[in-house]
């Protein structure tokens, strides 16, 4: 199983308006590790999946969401080729 995780982030106030006009600006925290719990936590208690170890490839990528659009996480899982 695969799952791939792009979580966006509130943009700091500090952030100049140069870098708040580029959209792939990558977001530097919490820890992508902890994303991954987090999400992976919320798959199993809805019963999305039945354990967490099924998962094969892991990708957790942070952004901050282009100008005018919300902080959100999008998840994708999906069967690896073969399963």
């Amino acid at each position: 199983m695969a799952l791939t995780i792009d979580a966006y982030f509130p943009r700091p106030k500090a952030h100049s308006k140069r870098r708040r006009q580029r959209l792939e600006v990558q977001a530097v925290t919490p820890d992508a590790d902890n994303i991954a719990k987090a999400v992976c936590d919320a798959l199993e208690k809805s019963g999305a999946i039945t354990n967490d170890s099924r998962i094969c490839y892991l990708s957790v990528r942070k952004w901050y969401p282009p100008e005018g659009e919300e902080p959100r996480v999008v998840v994708e899982l999906s069967p690896l080729t073969g399963e």
